[in-house]
Order: C-alpha cells, then structure tokens, then sequence
C-alpha cells in the first residue's frame, strides 16, 4: 500500500513539472515567474475535455485515459497577443494585467507525461 502511495505521489509531481514545462511559447505562453502554486486533479481524458456532458467513452475509448488536471498560478506573457501593460498603481485591484495571464491549465497523460493540452490560438 505505501509503495501504491508512493508512486502516486512522484507520478503527481512529474505532472505538475510537465505542466510547468509545457506553459512555455509554443502553447501561447512566456513565463514571467516561475508558478507559486496549483491544483491537480486525476481524471479521464473526456471528463477533462467535456467536464459538463455524458462522456463518449464507449464510443472513443481514447476519452478513457488517465490524465492530469493540473492548473498552475504565476505570471506568463500571452504571446502574440496585445502589447504587456502593467496594471495602474492607482488601481491595484485590476483583475487582469492587459497581454498577462495568471493561471496556465494543461492536461498531462498520467501514462506518457505528454501534455495533450493545445496552443493558445
């Protein structure tokens, strides 16, 4: 049983540095700052890519595998997307600095470690 816990674990920790990996310019992203925190989830692929219908499984048995959910919280550029602008110092509750993002989602296989998330269009 602990060996079980074990490997959950370390699987649980190549998917979070996966996922800090691939939030890089060829998913749309630079980073800024290296993520301060996250949320991971083990899930199947369709539940991931359709949280709210009735999953095809028996019809694609690809939506059938494991994956992680994992969403990091940090700073990136949106690439190619409108010029960086701080936010006001008059106004420090701006939700949203304009050509920033603060959160990076990316589903890793829980197999493969691959990310099967795409590029920011």
């Amino acid at each position: 049983m602990a060996g079980l816990l074990i490997g959950f674990l370390v699987a649980r920790q190549g998917a979070i540095q996966n996922a800090i990996d691939a939030c890089n310019p060829g998913y749309g992203l630079q980073p800024v700052t290296t993520p301060t925190a996250f949320q991971i989830q083990l899930t199947t692929l369709g539940r991931a890519w359709y949280p709210q219908q009735e999953s095809n499984s028996w019809k694609y048995p690809e939506l059938r595998r494991l994956v992680w959910v994992v969403e990091l919280k940090g700073s990136w550029i949106v690439v190619g997307g409108p010029a960086p602008v701080e936010p006001d110092s008059s106004n420090p509750n701006a939700a949203q600095k304009r050509g920033y993002t603060d959160t990076c989602t990316q589903i890793i296989d829980a197999l493969t470690g691959e990310s099967w998330s795409g590029a920011i269009e």
